[in-house]
């Protein structure tokens, strides 16, 4: 009794010019001070004490309650803890996705963001019904065409993991803007190849001009990829699924639209008038995109090293994962019109059955973003994409191991158009499950971490529509359709089956640091007791001053 008097009289002359209850309550508000200063590792300068937004922290709020908010502390928890596993008051559930939600900046960057995405790919598709024609007029051989198309992801995958450093070095909006400007220009000169007529000239300068189109398309991607998870941390993966579906659009009517501007125009026109419509998204996007800082502190060039991100497992995984789902795309390229011939099927019918595809695509992806984000589920929609992927290869064929199935073209559509789905579920969480793996070793929540993730998850897609095409020509050409969807069905079930190894061992290692995460926390606050009690705010007794007084 004598030290809670004691207690209370030097609260009494330290603040003497306050009545017993303003005491009180500066007691109160210094032991919420102190147990911010625990657990979130930062200065507690706010009067109030308390940064839980509606949940103040009293004597009996449960440990379990208790959030880590400041960056520190995130920082500390990841490296015990990953990002999908660290609790929070908060239900993941009750997520809202409505675009009405968004405000006003995030609409407009949205909106941004899916009228280009939807111009880059119409740019990429767009001379695939004509230019093989003409490039042949000039002298052009059909194998040096298809060299001429798979350069542009080639220059993709060469060039994606320098992007990272650029975007650090330049800014996002920068590296974003300038790839636009790039691919728009090489688009409107790739025009003004018709009126070379040497074939060795226009050869050289048909590769320069897609390569640098590539590359400005990665600077684009990275830097769009980028905004993303800045701007909609909460909803990576559904917003990535919207922008798929603009994907699909592009890639599927850009051989429609080239193919009509073509008969209208001749060669010129469907370079000049897509080249002039992405310039005139580049004072659009000055306008409405944001900026997301990109400034490093002392410790950043060592915690976002690209060669350490593609260390870590999990990125591994997941990169087999975007280059073996996006190799399908190209794989269909060159094989599904000749397979589909022997049904007497005409160009413009394959062409409506790729349209579809990406139709089915299209829907599915927001749809799987949505439910990724709402559930986090993303390593069993890949698994799960996967091996539908997988099933639709074998039925298109049909493969060698089911001979009992006749070929038919019933089947075969059937089969493409599942494909669109199962693809969408597959490769939309991929992107969101590559960051959280960046979260899980080590790597800090900031725009560079976004910046490398970009540049990897843009190096391993263009990786594998680079692949696609090249190692399923070679197998329709010297074997069959059936046996080259055979061995791509297999790979994508073994990729199926790795992330499924990948998840029970995620599983595993989760629950071991939920145990070593609730050992640490104990000790934490054993600690932090302690410390508070020699500074003044917990009592000898291992009560506060307020605890004390009311006994």
């Amino acid at each position: 009794m004598e030290q809670v008097a004691t207690g209370n009289s030097n609260l009494v002359s330290k603040e003497s010019s306050e009545d017993t209850n303003e005491s009180e309550h500066n007691s109160a508000s210094k032991l919420k001070c102190g147990k911010n200063k625990l657990r979130a590792s930062s200065d507690c300068e706010e009067s109030g004490g308390s940064d839980n937004g509606n949940m103040p922290v009293t004597l009996s709020t449960p440990l379990n309650q208790l959030k880590y908010r400041s960056t520190s502390a995130i920082n500390v928890t990841r490296s015990i803890s990953s990002k999908s596993y660290i609790e929070s008051d908060t239900d993941e559930s009750t997520k809202q996705f409505a675009f009405k939600s968004y405000s006003r900046q995030q609409k407009l960057t949205l909106l941004c963001l899916a009228l280009i995405h939807f111009g880059v790919y119409l740019s990429m598709s767009i001379i695939a019904p004509f230019f093989p024609m003409e490039a042949g007029m000039k002298g052009m051989s059909l194998s040096v065409t298809g060299y001429v198309f798979s350069s542009y992801a080639l220059v993709m995958v060469l060039a994606s993991p320098f992007m990272g450093t650029m975007l650090a070095a330049a800014g996002v909006k920068f590296t974003l803007i300038s790839g636009i400007f790039l691919a728009s220009g090489c688009n409107i000169l790739f025009g003004a190849l018709n009126y070379i007529n040497d074939c060795t000239v226009f050869t050289i300068f048909c590769f320069v001009l897609r390569s640098i189109e590539a590359l400005g398309a990665t600077a684009f991607f990275t830097g769009a990829w980028t905004t993303i998870a800045e701007v909609f941390p909460d909803d990576v993966s559904y917003v990535f699924g919207l922008m798929e579906t603009f994907v699909g659009l592009g890639m599927s009517a850009g051989p429609a639209l080239g193919g009509a501007l073509y008969s209208l125009g001749g060669y010129e026109l469907p370079f000049y008038s897509l080249g002039a419509f992405m310039m005139a998204t580049v004072p659009v996007c000055l306008i409405v995109l944001p900026d997301p800082q990109t400034t490093k502190n002392n410790n950043e060039s060592q915690s976002s090293s690209l060669l350490r991100l593609i260390r870590i497992p999990a990125v591994l995984i997941v990169s087999l994962v975007v280059t073996v789902l996006c190799g399908i795309w190209g794989f269909l390229d060159p094989t599904l019109a000749p397979h589909l011939s022997d049904f007497g099927v005409t160009p413009e019918t394959t062409g409506i059955l790729f349209l579809l595809m990406a139709a089915t695509y299209s829907i599915t992806c927001p749809i799987v973003g949505r439910i990724g984000d709402k559930w986090n589920c993303k390593y069993t929609m890949m698994c799960i994409g996967s091996i539908l992927t997988a099933g639709c290869l074998i039925l298109m064929g049909p493969s060698v191991i089911l001979p009992c199935i006749q070929n038919d073209m019933s089947l075969n559509t059937l089969a493409v158009l599942l494909l669109g789905i199962t693809l969408g579920i597959g490769v939309i969480p991929t992107f969101q499950a590559m960051l959280d793996a960046a979260y899980e070793g080590g790597f800090e929540d900031n725009t560079i971490t976004y910046g490398l993730v970009s540049s990897v998850f843009s190096a391993t897609s263009s990786l594998g529509e680079f692949l696609g095409p090249s190692v399923g020509g070679v197998l329709f050409e010297y074997y069959s359709f059936d046996f080259a969807s055979t061995c791509v069905a297999i790979t994508t079930a073994t990729t199926a089956v790795i992330v499924g190894i990948s998840m029970f061992f995620r599983k595993n290692k989760a629950d071991t640091r939920s145990e070593f995460s609730a050992s640490i926390v104990s000790k934490s606050r054993k600690l932090s007791r302690t410390s508070l009690s020699d500074s003044g705010i917990y009592g000898s007794n291992g009560r506060t001053p307020l605890m004390s007084s009311s006994i």
